[in-house]
């Protein structure tokens, strides 16, 4: 994974009273007093026979309080700076200094995307995601293929085909965060709690569509921040610094270039970020194909009530009832009162119950879930399987 390069005024922001150690209503009169006294104690010939981890730090610390003080006594700057941190997540502002990161937050990486900064060797990569997910085209090629020719496929040769599936589904997994880092985008969230395959198409295509606003956010936010002094330098594209004078000068102009640069550079990983998803929404399908359920009892005539029973080790993990009408699924209130933990074994003791249960209109059936694919899509599978069954019923 490449170095993590976060913003200051967009990833994170340093509170520059705490650094001068000033409250917020002071007048430029204190800032400059404050300003004076902070930079003797970390002034070089102060230092200068400390230890070297001591003068890094102290240099560190006086870079900081010039940053303090040349935002703070301009009152343009310090204006502008002020509404930053109003309006800043307060659990990403810093009093000491220090970077502050949120790693669950997903975030757009405006500098690797206007430095051009990527991963490098791809192949390298690509063929290390195949190592740590195990998976190998040429053997999957040969388990789909005699899994798919076969009429009657046997338990063992379907067992090695769902395994194939998920190795493929962990390497395209892989690969999709590569792509996004690669486009700038860190902690890019996966897809989950999808009742059909297709819908992770459509959620990354809402996630592309709404990096590109992203990026044009992040963009302002960093050129504010030049134009403040709130941020000392950005690197461009070529290497080339724009530096707070620019900034100040044409902050809109400055804008427009990175932003162009930026979204025009994500844009070209569009196409890759589209195919791997296809290819996930393949293998998550047929994942779901292999979904193992059962009505029961077998002979019941499907109906709109539907009460899923999921079992996972011989024991019953959840219930779930869903009301049908149409196209249209809603959950409902289940009424067997099967509690979590009964054994299947236990269930079909009950079949009495059931079948009293079934001939009321309801439909029962128990779901042998797998820890792949996600298991709101095998329901989902198994929903959508029941549904076309009362459509067949009801075109007879």
């Amino acid at each position: 994974m490449r170095d993590f390069k976060p913003v200051h005024g967009v990833d994170y922001l340093v509170n520059l009273y705490s650094i001068l150690g000033i409250p917020k209503e002071a007048n430029q009169e204190q800032i400059k007093e404050a300003y004076r006294a902070q930079m003797k104690m970390y002034h070089p010939d102060v230092v200068s026979r400390a230890a070297p981890e001591i003068q890094k730090e102290a240099q560190r610390k006086s870079e900081l309080i010039i940053l303090a003080y040349k935002t703070l006594s301009n009152d343009k700057s310090k204006a502008t700076y002020d509404a930053l941190l109003k309006n800043f997540n307060p659990g990403l502002v810093s009093d000491t200094g220090s970077i502050k990161i949120d790693l669950m937050q997903k975030r757009v990486n405006i500098d690797n995307l206007v430095s051009g900064e990527g991963w490098g060797d791809k192949e390298k990569i690509i063929q290390t995601a195949k190592q740590l997910s195990g998976h190998d085209d040429e053997m999957f090629d040969i388990i789909a293929n005699q899994y798919k020719e076969a009429e009657n496929p046997p338990k063992k040769l379907k067992n090695a085909y769902r395994a194939a599936l998920e190795k493929k589904n962990a390497y395209l997994d892989v690969l999709e965060g590569i792509l996004w880092e690669d486009a700038g985008v860190s902690n890019q969230k996966g897809t989950s709690f999808m009742f059909n395959p297709e819908d992770h198409i459509d959620e990354r295509k809402n996630q592309i569509k709404y990096t590109e606003t992203e990026i044009a956010a992040g963009i302002e936010g960093i050129v504010l921040s030049l134009a403040s002094g709130t941020t000392l330098k950005m690197l461009g594209q070529g290497g080339e610094i724009y530096d707070e004078k620019v900034a100040a000068e044409n902050p809109i102009a400055l804008k427009e270039k990175l932003t162009k640069i930026a979204v025009d550079r994500f844009k070209t990983h569009i196409p890759g970020l589209e195919k791997i998803a296809e290819e996930r929404t393949e293998v998550m399908r047929e994942l779901a194909s292999l979904t193992e359920w059962e009505y029961y009892p077998t002979e019941q005539k499907p109906a709109t009530s539907l009460t899923m029973v999921l079992e996972k080790g011989g024991n019953v993990s959840s219930v779930v009832a869903y009301l049908i009408k149409g196209d249209i699924v809603n959950m409902a209130q289940e009424q067997l009162g099967i509690k979590q933990g009964t054994s299947i074994d236990d269930l079909r003791s009950m079949k009495k119950d059931i079948d009293g249960f079934c001939a009321k209109g309801q439909s029962l059936v128990i779901l042998h879930a797998t820890s792949e694919p996600d298991i709101t899509l095998q329901m989902g599978y198994v929903l959508n399987e029941h549904m076309n069954k009362l459509k067949g019923n009801a075109d007879q």
